[in-house]
């Protein structure tokens, strides 16, 4: 029994008043952005209170200074635990952010990091930060954790997805050891999206007998990579058709191994245009070094000097189909 009281008051001291705040002296935090000018770092905090959105600035030479003089014009402290988002502007030292981050003892692992295009698209009704986290979820966007793998890893690069005004990704930015390299769009992200195995993505393709279009929903994506004199990669989808344009019947076996012939055509070339692309910015987003090092125990052969590979095998869910 007195085992049982000791440790009840020994609970009780550790999680009762040690570093307690009342919640109304406490700002939540639900994002920051990051950008810097003339030198000097301007963050533009979204603090949620009474599930209204505030807004606070801070300046300084360093995070810390910058923090410090928003903290100051909130007259609250502000907690982190509950951050979703973190924005970043093209003018910033990624590297920089991601160690703070990652040494803030108060910041969660499981936010998203984009880059923005623009500074001003904050929301004073809506809470801006939980919208793009939901939107980031969606796409299976990488979280901080993940992200912050390019920091003990100088054999992956980082890519962001971009944020347009009206909170959409429809483009990303890969990194070329922490330096911006070149946006790339769309298609781009949903190839990369094909060779992660990262969520479902649509295709189009054109239609074999006229001009239109027809586009497919993967529903399942394997993508196997495998490193021998050329980088092989084989990739397994199995789709269902979202949207159809074609004038041939779909009832015919042959006219579908047509459609998914089409796809594998479309996925090859973009995907080896989606790494060329990369091998010229030297943007490793893949890991392709990392893959070739645990095979060779060594880099005398960098993935910028191989050779690519790329088999695609679609394979078009018929169940349902009465499209004609």
């Amino acid at each position: 029994m007195k085992k049982i009281i000791i440790l009840f008051i020994t609970i009780t001291l550790l999680t009762g008043c040690y570093n307690y705040h009342e919640l109304e002296t406490l700002g939540i935090t639900s994002s920051i952005l990051f950008d810097y000018i003339d030198g000097k770092y301007n963050l533009t905090i979204e603090v949620i209170e009474e599930e209204k959105p505030q807004l606070f600035k801070g300046e300084g030479s360093t995070i810390s200074e910058a923090l410090d003089t928003a903290l100051r014009s909130s007259g609250k402290l502000l907690s982190y635990y509950h951050l979703n988002t973190v924005l970043v502007t093209e003018n910033v030292n990624i590297q920089e952010i991601l160690i703070y981050l990652m040494r803030n003892p108060q910041v969660n692992n499981t936010f998203y990091i984009v880059l923005a295009k623009e500074k001003d698209i904050f929301d004073e009704k809506e809470d801006t930060g939980k919208k793009l986290n939901d939107i980031l979820k969606r796409n299976k966007s990488s979280t901080f954790f993940e992200l912050s793998k390019t920091l003990v890893d100088d054999k992956l690069d980082l890519v962001l997805p971009i944020i347009e005004s009206d909170l959409s990704v429809k483009s990303m930015m890969p990194f070329s050891n922490f330096k911006t390299t070149k946006e790339m769009g769309i298609d781009d992200i949903e190839i990369y999206r094909i060779l992660n195995n990262i969520g479902e993505s649509y295709f189009k393709g054109k239609c074999p007998e006229n001009e239109n279009f027809f586009e497919i929903n993967t529903n399942n994506v394997e993508t196997k990579i495998r490193i021998k004199d050329k980088i092989e990669i084989d990739v397994d989808i199995e789709a269902s058709i979202a949207e159809f344009n074609c004038s041939i019947d779909t009832t015919e076996v042959k006219n579908i191994e047509k459609l998914q012939e089409i796809i594998n055509k479309n996925i090859q070339n973009s995907s080896q245009t989606f790494i060329q692309e990369l091998q010229n910015y030297k943007a490793d987003i893949m890991g392709f070094n990392r893959l070739i090092y645990n095979k060779r125990h060594n880099l005398n052969k960098k993935w910028t000097d191989y050779e690519y590979v790329i088999n695609v095998e679609t394979h078009i869910n018929k169940k349902g189909l009465i499209l004609k």
